[in-house]
């Protein structure tokens, strides 16, 4: 990769690429419109050293939280990427298996484990995950709603879909 440059970022296509993102981290979803301590920042999906472009395609919004956790250590993505298979197959193996078959799995988990599901993503960004809108408290609450928690607490539940980002 000899002879590349990276480009500066300029004003105008910092802005149109906040525009475009809707002024919002595209991994956690966090904005300065509702968090005033949000810092937003332009970040390349393949990282420049690897071989990104340095275009608006290969451009996204991220909050600086988010940001500075990616970096552009594969290793340590893949460590986090292993974090979080972990932990979809302590909350329910068929969750991994769902994604592998179907491309996505629909899952109803204790707000303990979404807590770290989404904590672990937000850092690996290699996950979609969609909240559904259902208020589940309870013992065996939303059980039928999809791929249920093997560790039902009785108290709330957050009912989401996965799907590998691609």
């Amino acid at each position: 990769m000899a002879g590349r440059s990276r480009k500066t970022i300029t004003p105008k296509t910092r802005l149109r690429i906040l525009l475009r993102d809707n002024f919002r981290c595209t991994n956690c979803g966090r904005s300065p419109a509702t968090d005033p301590a949000v810092y937003l920042e332009i970040d390349h999906y393949k990282p420049f050293s690897l071989g990104g472009a340095d275009d608006d395609s290969n451009y996204r919004t991220l909050c600086r939280l988010c940001n500075r956790g990616k970096g552009n250590d594969e290793e340590l993505n893949k460590t986090i990427d292993s974090d979080l298979l972990n932990v979809l197959d302590r909350v329910n193996s068929k969750i991994t298996l769902a994604m592998a078959t179907e491309g996505h799995a629909t899952v109803v988990a204790n707000s303990e484990e979404f807590a770290e599901i989404s904590k672990l993503n937000r850092y690996f960004d290699g996950y979609v995950i969609e909240i559904l809108p259902n208020t589940l408290m309870g013992y065996h609450a939303g059980f039928s709603l999809g791929i249920y928690t093997l560790n039902d607490n009785g108290g709330s539940k957050t009912q989401f879909r996965i799907a590998p980002r691609t």
